[in-house]
């Protein structure tokens, strides 16, 4: 039969236990993780909205301050889809998408 340890035993038992619980806690909430998306979010926000303003399309759509996405979800005319094949839209990258790529 195993004995169970009483008074002091088992008091410093619990506490070494105890603060090896904090320390792992202390590590783990030191900033041991390195940089934070966040931290790189402004300027790399401040970067996108630069790019978005210099481009037709920003000129198109001044509400939009973060670019506006030229895919098409709703019904559009063979027409639309026509022109959108020809100026090569499906192969387009942002910010340089053609202004034809967006429907009327």
């Amino acid at each position: 039969m195993i004995r169970i340890p009483t008074g002091p035993v088992r008091l410093a038992a619990l506490a070494a236990g105890s603060a090896a619980i904090v320390a792992a806690f202390a590590l783990t909430a030191s900033g041991a993780y390195g940089p934070q998306p966040q931290d790189a979010r402004g300027l790399a926000l401040a970067e996108y909205r630069e790019v978005a303003a210099a481009t037709p399309a920003a000129l198109m759509f001044p509400d939009a301050p973060d670019g506006v996405d030229a895919i098409v979800t709703g019904p559009v005319s063979a027409e639309f889809r026509a022109r959108q094949k020809a100026a090569g839209c499906e192969t387009a990258q942002w910010p340089n998408v053609p202004v034809v790529c967006y429907p009327d």
